[in-house]
């Protein structure tokens, strides 16, 4: 893919980045996941002489990726985190002590993954990965923080060897990838364990699947409620945002690398409360209009969404802007909200796997709800905003997909410039 030097370094990566998703748009991959591996292992980019901790789940993969990175740079450890997908700018997917990458290395390292694939074609996620690998080995890292993009037995993310594997949680998600139920997703978030390495589990009901493969090559299995559990580690954990299960997670791997990584129990407690995640229940407050921003995607995290309103915001109105992907399922999404939520503001995403408007609205009807249609997601914002305007006490839920509060915000920032916001 060419660049021209006359360009800036933001519009050449920002020209190379549109390529690659044009290209995942055709469904252009003629690299197998061995072959890749093979050139992978040959530029030496699969090999870190630091701890390794792998994430995989359906839900809170980024939570736990977040504070882990947390805890260790408030310890003074030099940290990479490779995370999914961005927010507002691509470069967020790959930090040094939670600083995003800046353009010049993203895009060095972007060319130097085309100059190791010498003409053939791979998707985006997997450009991005290698990309992140190429990064991280120019560090000298205490540990490297690696959450899985898409199930795990296969993502390109799963090249490189765990020291630790973190399963966060299981549930229906992406069921066209993964399969149609529990077990089928478990196996496939399975692949990232490897033959006698530490293996956390934060959810629940522990998934057979996961159960047989550590036994089957012998991983040391540890289960949330069994094994662990929220005050394992510490006796008191901070009052934050994050699930309960998930701090629960990154304290019990704290504990597992605490020979090769040490840190102490109040340095754990400070790096939590230090944590930070965009788009995962934000909330801002605007004159007496409480906005709430967060990713929930699927049936499990809108249901979080759903008690962490109940739980932590006070309104008398509430008001939903909303949209969704194709590949997922509105009816889902929508229903743990149907109840708290008064009106809805919907349109379409401008991103080209947002859900058919008509889909929605079918959706919407179904559930016999108040809703109006909106040309995009600035228009449907302001349309709850105004009517939020108008009421003493209200609440705006912003949701659906990281699309919907990534194009949201667009608009929301500097809209909110200069008014007294409180975070």
């Amino acid at each position: 893919m060419m660049v021209r030097a006359a360009e800036s370094i933001e519009s050449q990566l920002a020209l190379f980045v549109s390529g690659l998703v044009n290209r995942d748009c055709k469904g252009t991959n003629d690299i197998s996941m061995s072959d890749l591996k093979v050139l992978a292992d040959t530029a030496d980019l699969l090999a870190f002489d630091c701890p390794v901790i792998t994430i995989a789940g359906t839900n809170g993969k980024g939570s736990c990726a977040s504070m882990l990175s947390s805890c260790y740079v408030n310890a003074g450890f030099n940290v990479g985190c490779y995370t999914s997908p961005h927010l507002m700018q691509i470069n967020e997917r790959i930090k040094i002590n939670q600083i995003d990458i800046d353009d010049n290395s993203l895009l060095n390292a972007l060319l130097e993954v085309e100059h190791l694939l010498s003409g053939g074609s791979v998707g985006f996620f997997v450009y991005m990965t290698l990309a992140s690998f190429f990064i991280f080995k120019q560090y000298k890292l205490d540990v490297l923080i690696l959450e899985v993009g898409l199930g795990g037995r296969v993502d390109p993310v799963n090249l490189v060897d765990p020291s630790i594997a973190l399963i966060s949680s299981i549930s229906l998600d992406h069921t066209d990838r993964l399969g149609d139920n529990i077990e089928s997703i478990a196996y496939e978030k399975a692949g990232i364990m490897r033959p006698g390495i530490d293996v956390i589990y934060g959810g629940d009901v522990l998934p057979r699947a996961i159960a047989d493969q550590a036994k089957k090559i012998k991983s040391k299995l540890h289960c949330i409620n069994a094994d662990f559990s929220l005050t394992s580690v510490l006796a008191e954990v901070p009052n934050i945002k994050f699930h309960k299960n998930n701090i629960a997670c990154v304290l019990y791997a704290l504990k597992l690398l605490q020979d090769r990584l040490p840190i102490s129990l109040s340095l754990m407690h400070e790096g939590l409360t230090k944590a930070v995640l965009p788009g995962r229940f934000d909330v801002v407050k605007v004159g007496s209009i409480t906005v709430i921003f967060d990713v929930a995607h699927n049936a499990s995290s809108a249901k979080v969404l759903a008690d962490n309103i109940q739980q932590h915001i006070e309104y008398a109105s509430c008001y939903a802007v909303f949209s969704a992907l194709s590949s997922k399922s509105v009816l889902d999404i929508v229903s743990p909200l149907d109840a708290m939520v008064d009106d809805w503001f919907v349109a379409p995403l401008s991103y080209i796997g947002g859900e058919s408007i008509s889909v929605i609205q079918q959706t919407l009807i179904s559930q016999e709800v108040s809703f109006s249609i909106y040309a995009d997601m600035a228009a449907a914002f302001m349309g709850a905003y105004n009517k939020a305007l108008t009421d003493s006490c209200a609440c705006i839920v912003v949701y659906g997909s990281f699309h919907v509060v990534s194009e949201v915000l667009r608009v929301v920032r500097p809209m909110l410039h200069g008014l007294d916001i409180v975070s």
